[in-house]
């Protein structure tokens, strides 16, 4: 008797255990154990956690993670989805067939590693994906038995043009209605257990349809407890791109070499610039040459009497927005960026539209840096009584409610005050 009451006891466990709430992120932009992806992935975990649900993050195959630590990272993704953009592909031919090639890999993962593992109590979370992973997500979704199906939900931070070319009308037209019909599939074969979610306001609006609305949710990102320098230092980081205004930057680093009571943190990662960084080894310059690690790259952050956001603002169109905004506001840095829409509606939200510089050359840069220096306790006052509307915390814990309420009742209204 006690033999069946023991073997009783273990089967109501293991029944307990088998209805555990795993959350599967599924990200082909948590390559390495820095930056924006591996941030979320960690704080959604932690929040996970004290929740009681799991989170498991699957990633490309790498390797480039920490062993042994939180969150639990499986390389099984492949490696480098988003390394050729789709835009080199002036055919029409040539371009729906790399769009299919990348839509198959996803599938081809998902089929291959998860479909045996995950179950209707499960949470498949898609996390940034362009068009092609979209669809090959949905399709892998659709594969799946509908007594196993999980709920389904998918954040997105960039917008469906990211890696369009720009003046090729007919790869948008293309991407938009792959982009809509994936959406439309993932909610009808999800019977309501889903959750679309968007970076910002903006960008949601670009994706909504008319019946079908995206929420708003930003990226969840960590508490930084802030350790500013006595001097006046000013960072320029996150992995650098043409794009992002790195050569500008550099450039108004040499027009303000005679102020040397201003210290500079530069980020010139991933690229090679060759000798134009010669000026760089100055003793009042960190050039940092390699991808900081997360915990190194807080603590730099940490250090920071201002940022500068110097991108590109025709590239920056179109609906992108900037992780490194968000987080700089977030932890109270003040930010210097340039004519772009999000860093325009964003800063004029916070009272102080002059932080935008205009024109977009390194002597209009220069000038605005040294305004803000000369003026800094003002805005360092704005910017820290700002960042205590951020909370950061409550926001993660807000994103992993929300998929474990679509994983247990379906869908659910809830008012924008809670995002």
């Amino acid at each position: 008797m006690l033999v069946y009451r023991v073997l009783a006891v273990w089967l109501i466990m293991a029944e307990e255990w088998d209805k555990s709430i795993r959350i599967y992120l599924i990200d082909y932009g948590l390559e390495l154990s820095c930056g924006h992806h591996f941030s979320g992935a960690s704080v959604l975990h932690s929040s996970a956690e004290e929740m009681g649900a799991k989170l498991l993050a699957l990633a490309p195959r790498t390797g480039s993670f920490p062993q042994n630590e939180a969150p639990e990272i499986l390389p099984i993704l492949s490696h480098g989805q988003y390394d050729t953009a789709l835009a080199i592909n002036t055919s029409c031919n040539d371009f729906i067939s790399a769009f299919n090639t990348r839509r198959t890999a996803v599938y081809r993962d998902l089929a291959g590693w998860l479909s045996d593992r995950i179950f209707k109590e499960d949470v498949a979370l898609l996390s940034t994906p362009l068009t092609p992973e979209l669809v090959g997500f949905t399709d892998w979704y659709e594969s799946i038995p509908m007594c196993q199906r999980p709920s389904v939900a998918v954040h997105f931070v960039l917008p469906i043009e990211f890696e369009l070319a720009p003046n090729a009308t007919w790869q948008r037209i293309f991407a938009n209605k792959m982009h809509s019909e994936s959406i439309s599939r993932l909610r009808t074969l999800s019977l309501g257990r889903n959750f679309f979610a968007c970076h910002d306001a903006r960008l949601a609006q670009s994706l909504s349809s008319p019946g079908h609305s995206l929420d708003v949710h930003p990226v969840p990102t960590e508490i930084l407890v802030r350790n500013p320098s006595k001097d006046f230092c000013i960072g320029v980081l996150g992995q650098a791109r043409l794009e992002k205004g790195l050569d500008l930057a550099i450039a108004t680093v040499k027009l303000l070499r005679q102020y040397s009571s201003y210290k500079w943190v530069i980020q010139t990662a991933p690229m090679e610039l060759g000798d134009c960084t010669l000026h760089l080894r100055e003793e009042n310059i960190k050039r940092i040459a390699h991808l900081p690690a997360n915990d190194e790259y807080r603590n730099i952050l940490s250090t920071l009497s201002v940022m500068l956001l110097p991108y590109d603002p025709i590239s920056y169109d179109n609906f992108r927005s900037s992780n490194m905004f968000i987080e700089a506001v977030a932890c109270g840095i003040p930010v210097i960026c340039s004519d772009t829409d999000f860093f325009v509606e964003e800063l004029n939200k916070l009272a102080c539209p002059e932080l935008i510089f205009r024109p977009y050359t390194p002597e209009a840069l220069a000038v605005k840096i040294r305004h803000v220096a000369a003026e800094y306790p003002k805005y360092e006052r704005l910017f820290a009584a700002n960042s205590h509307e951020f909370n950061l915390k409550e926001r993660a814990k807000q994103f992993v409610t929300q998929l474990i309420r679509i994983r247990q009742t379906g869908p659910y209204n809830y008012s924008k005050s809670e995002a």
